[in-house]
């Protein structure tokens, strides 16, 4: 038994002793390394650990293990404490064990886990702003040990290199407005690139002019300003001309104009490198180009014109409803045909021949030659004596149609004023709808019960039940006639070859005055909503604007640039951009009285002058620098003639 403890004894004393006389044993943990740690740094690791002061090795064993598959591990001997590991692959994360050597052995490992990162930071706070064919990059410097930068610019596969280390922007240019480019960037530093930052973006057209609006009225001030994301680089000076023989200095600008015109800003951009850019934009000044009293009461009926643009009519709505011929230039009235009774109704229609044609509230058609003469009278007949409706003139001139009072439709022959056929119609007395005719010939004409459709002879092709508003008009757009109807029932879409129903949008109150767009889209107003509607071809509303005033038969008009004008109870004019549905001008009159409030029709003569009525008889004219939209239905009657003919 002695022996048996005498031996183990002798067992530990040697095993003691191998440690401080480094005899090569197993790797035992009395003599691993301690307080092992590591710093990560870029594609790399640095190693420290201790040993007992009492221990003494032949050096050490590192070898390290990646996590993921497809990168290299490795390892390494060193005989001192601290090791850096290089070419290690960052964000991967590594085992690294450590061992001490014993001859020819090996302690027991100890290991800790590290995951390299780089140094080579990307910049920071990176974007790409869109310009007008050129982009501008902006970022912060990531660190002091940046060398300078690459830019990379997809799909071109163009690369930009910066050796500035202190740039915080760059303007990329000559670029395609509308494509979309991916621009990377990365910070270059000695030992490499760092990773790249990556934007997309899409150049487009960019305003120059901060504040810029293409309308203003004579008299209102605009503040202006540079828009740096146009003038993309370091600003040295600005200068400004204004189009009307003045000119301003600084990188924001106030200035209104006196006078109504079409004007040309330009502006001026001077860099820090003496580079000069520059910009213009055309600024409408809307301003009355004259104002006449007509003496006339001006209701519902919007002025149409003569064949050659140079004369325009208005009948009167007081006690005598007379015919008035005006002069585009100044409103001077060129004549007027004696009406006795009053034309509250349906304004004028003109033929390819210029004779005008004007209903009145004694049951009769008035043609007028354009000297003023008449060249017949056609009484309808009626009981019901309000011969309301809008006339509607067939493409050659040869048969105008009416609706009477007492809802019968008449066909008459326009060269001596008889009557080619009539129809009896279902509706309410004296509430007179609409007419109109298609390319084709057929003739729609509404009443407060129905719609119906007729070709030349007078034949019934269909009926489709529809509550048309009194003095209206309705609008047609390829093989669907618009109309506008009463007490909330809005706008109806018809299929003209059937009658059957396409859609409706629903109103406040009673709508007036359907007119086409050259996208397709539909416009309308309304009377309890106060609003004017823009619809689509499939009956969706794509925007309402409110006036917040009544709008009783103010017919709307588009003019060629897609501007919307109407006028209010309020005698407000308002413009209305119809790709946006937001205002882009409106004028308040002066006047009193019964000369500040619309209650009418709006028409874009030929001469690009916006013609507007007062119910007090003022009529104004107001250069819009548009013509008037002549391949739509874009006004009451069709077009400037009122004909009501698509």
């Amino acid at each position: 038994m002695k022996k048996i403890l005498y031996g183990i004894c002798m067992m530990v004393t040697l095993l003691t002793l191998s440690c401080k006389d480094e005899l090569p044993q197993a790797s035992w943990n009395l003599c691993e390394i301690t307080n092992l740690s590591v710093t990560p740094m870029d594609e790399a690791v640095a190693l420290s650990w201790d040993v007992p002061s009492d221990v003494v090795s032949d050096g050490y064993y590192i070898s390290w293990t990646p996590s993921v598959n497809g990168v290299s591990g490795g390892n390494v001997i060193t005989e001192n404490n601290t090791v850096t590991v290089e070419n290690l692959t960052n964000k991967v994360s590594y085992t690294f064990a450590v061992q001490a050597i014993y001859g020819d052995k090996r302690s027991g490992r100890v290991s800790i886990k590290a995951t390299p990162v780089t140094s080579r930071v990307e910049p920071a706070n990176y974007q790409v702003i869109g310009g007008d064919q050129k982009v501008k990059l902006v970022w912060n410097k990531p660190s002091e040990d940046v060398k300078g930068y690459k830019i990379t610019v997809e799909p071109e596969n163009k690369v930009i290199e910066i050796d500035d280390a202190n740039i915080e922007s760059y303007i990329v240019s000559e670029l395609n407005n509308g494509t979309e480019y991916t621009i990377s960037i990365q910070a270059v530093y000695d030992k490499g690139d760092s990773e790249a930052v990556v934007a997309k973006v899409t150049p487009g057209d960019i305003e120059p002019i901060n504040g810029f609006k293409a309308y203003l009225l004579a008299g209102e001030a605009i503040s202006l300003s540079y828009n740096d994301m146009y003038f993309m680089g370091e600003i040295k000076s600005v200068n400004w001309t204004f189009g009307d023989n003045t000119q301003g200095q600084g990188n924001s600008v106030e200035k209104s104009y006196t006078n109504g015109g079409e004007y040309t800003i330009k502006i001026q951009v001077v860099y820090s490198d003496d580079q000069v850019e520059e910009a213009e934009k055309t600024i409408y000044v809307i301003s009355k180009s004259w104002e006449q009293n007509t003496g006339c009461y001006i209701k519902t009926s919007n002025p149409v014109f003569s064949m050659d643009g140079n004369t325009f009519y208005l009948p009167t709505s007081n006690q005598k409803g007379n015919l008035n011929a005006y002069n585009k230039i100044d409103g001077s009235k060129k004549w007027d045909f004696d009406i006795t009774s009053i034309t509250y109704g349906g304004g004028s229609a003109v033929g390819p021949d210029d004779v005008i044609y004007q209903g009145a509230r004694d049951g009769r058609l008035y043609a007028v030659k354009a000297d003023g003469s008449q060249k017949w009278l056609y009484d309808t007949g009626a009981t019901n004596k309000n011969l309301d409706c809008f006339p509607a003139v067939k493409g050659d001139g040869s048969i105008v149609y009416i609706l009477d009072g007492d809802n019968v439709f008449h066909a008459i022959n326009t060269s001596d004023g008889s009557k080619i056929w009539s129809q009896n119609l279902e509706g309410t007395a004296n509430k007179a709808g609409a007419v109109a005719i298609d390319k084709d010939g057929r003739i729609y004409v509404g009443t407060r019960s129905y719609i119906y459709a007729f070709n030349h002879e007078g034949e019934q092709l269909w009926r489709a039940s529809a509550a048309v508003t009194e003095i209206g008009s309705f609008a047609i757009d390829g093989s669907t006639l618009y109309a506008a109807q009463i007490s909330g029932a809005g706008l109806v879409a018809i299929n003209t070859a059937d009658g059957s129903i396409k859609w409706t949008v629903p109103a406040n109150g009673d709508a007036y005055a359907p007119v086409v767009g050259k996208e397709g889209n539909v416009y309308f107003v309304d009377k309890g909503g106060k609003s004017l509607y823009a619809v689509n071809s499939q009956g969706v509303l794509e925007w309402k604007f409110n006036a917040g005033a009544a709008l009783t038969y103010c017919f709307p008009v588009l003019d060629e640039k897609g501007i919307i004008y109407f006028g209010a109870s309020n005698g407000i004019i308002h413009a209305v951009d119809t790709s946006t549905g937001e205002e882009v001008w409106n004028m308040t009159t002066d006047a009193s009285g019964d000369n500040k409030k619309i209650m009418a029709g709006m028409t874009v003569g030929p001469d690009k002058n916006l013609y507007v009525g007062y119910i007090g008889g003022n009529v104004v004219a107001i250069p819009v620098f548009a013509g008037p939209e002549t391949s739509t239905w874009s006004c009451r009657g069709g077009n400037i003639h009122g004909t009501n003919q698509y």
